[in-house]
């Protein structure tokens, strides 16, 4: 019981801070997290606590694919922005030399 509890603090804790760490963050390739297997039944409590354990790190997963893919979606958005500000200034010029954006990866 105490290593779940210990397990389930550096899940919180350590995940969200690799991420943070990434460098490029912007341009990190947000990876849409797995969901737990769930059994047709359980046969002892620890299976359940396990269970639940898997059921409340995929749920983190998820929000950090959200906030990750949300990031890329506005990085996106802001680099589209600016080579169309780009374009309208060099209109007209052979070469204008504008940035094109790069599309989020999902």
């Amino acid at each position: 019981m105490k290593n779940t509890r210990i397990t389930l603090i550096l899940n919180i804790f350590l995940l969200p801070l690799a991420v943070m760490l990434t460098p490029g963050e912007s341009q990190a390739f947000c990876s849409k997290p797995n969901p737990p297997y769930k059994p047709y039944s359980f046969t002892s409590n620890q299976q359940i606590e396990s269970y639940n354990q898997q059921v409340d790190r995929f749920n983190q997963e998820l929000a950090m694919y959200k906030e990750c893919a949300t990031r890329q979606i506005n990085s996106y958005s802001q680099q589209y922005n600016d080579y169309l500000q780009c374009e309208a200034k060099s209109y007209g010029n052979a070469y204008s030399g504008c940035a094109k954006p790069t599309p989020p990866r999902f």
